[in-house]
């Protein structure tokens, strides 16, 4: 998915004549796993959540035109940035959203039997019969106040009276949104943190270095397979695609261009035979991964030898204005 692929599909949030609705769900931790609870809301409150989302939405993805939207596995230290979610392992716990968009049917949480505090998240959905979404938002603990921790005051007409009742704050951003079956993250960190995106990555990573070793740049594949349970290294294994375009290339053309670069000649070596590259160094596998990711460019303006792992491909229209 391309951004205006995404805005497409999201349009019909900013349509006057589309009739919008606010389901929301509780997402429960029990010793049997998730649950889903649907929660009851007051119709204000409906109206206001709706409302409050569908502002986030147009300002974070619609109306900002300078949003990055790329996908997660091409995440770098970019800011104003949305990612598409595009590996086929679904992170732990966000299945959920894929589940309530085709079955809303759920028991209602029981305020009475049921118990706040192993609620983990919360899944909203925006939209119709024919157009809908689902937002997923993390519950921390700093979001849920417990009337009998804290004294919590409010004003009534004339004096500071006592709150008697548990508070939970529900802010207008999210961390996850999914549309159809594509996720879309907007908080990397949490996805990291508390989702098992470590895991997903390191099984991506591993499961690449087969496409590696298939394109017989390299003498011995074990120097790459020992850092795949590194999650810094594996991060750098999970973005090498099959289509890489340093992959396709022969042996000839990849030790031509280290061998003029003045800094891979000194660090990337070759086997006896100069038929493969050996990875003998640490420093020689950083800079292998840096080497697929095609991070070694140069300036045709200057001549100039840079390393970037930030690179935007011009589409067809900017490179014809």
């Amino acid at each position: 998915m391309d951004k205006q692929q995404l805005l497409q599909k999201l349009a019909f949030l900013s349509n006057a004549d589309q009739e919008i609705g606010l389901v929301m769900f509780l997402i429960v931790q029990t010793d049997n796993g998730l649950e889903k609870r649907k929660a009851q809301i007051a119709d204000d409150v409906r109206t206001e959540l709706k409302e409050q989302f569908i502002g986030y939405i147009e300002r974070k993805f619609i109306e900002n035109q300078e949003l990055h939207f790329t996908n997660v596995t091409d995440a770098d230290n970019r800011k104003n940035v949305a990612y598409f979610y595009d590996l086929d392992e679904t992170p732990n716990g966000l299945e959920v959203m894929g589940e309530l968009l085709t079955d809303e049917e759920m028991p209602i949480f029981d305020f009475g039997a049921d118990n706040f505090d192993d609620v983990i998240g919360y899944v909203f959905l925006l939209g119709n019969e024919n157009d809908k979404i689902a937002i997923y938002k993390k519950l921390y603990p700093i979001s849920l106040i417990h009337q009998a921790s804290i004294l919590m005051l409010m004003k009534d007409d004339v004096q500071l009276v006592k709150v008697n009742r548990d508070v939970i704050k529900i802010n207008d951003s999210f961390e996850f949104m999914q549309i159809e079956d594509d996720l879309i993250v907007t908080n990397l960190k949490t996805l990291e943190r508390f989702f098992g995106f470590e895991d997903v990555i390191r099984n991506k990573a591993t499961a690449n270095l087969t496409i590696i070793e298939q394109s017989n740049l390299i003498e011995d594949i074990t120097p790459l397979n020992e850092l795949a349970s590194d999650l810094r290294f594996a991060r750098k294994l999970m973005k090498v695609k099959s289509d890489s375009a340093v992959l396709q290339l022969s042996i000839d053309k990849v030790k031509g261009f280290i061998l003029n670069h003045p800094k891979l000649k000194r660090r990337i070596r070759f086997n006896a035979v100069s038929s493969k590259i050996e990875l003998d160094t640490h420093v020689s596998k950083e800079l292998f991964l840096k080497l697929l990711d095609d991070d070694f460019l140069k300036s045709d303006l200057t001549d100039f030898l840079y390393e970037s792992d930030i690179k935007n491909k011009m589409s067809n229209e900017e490179e014809n204005d």
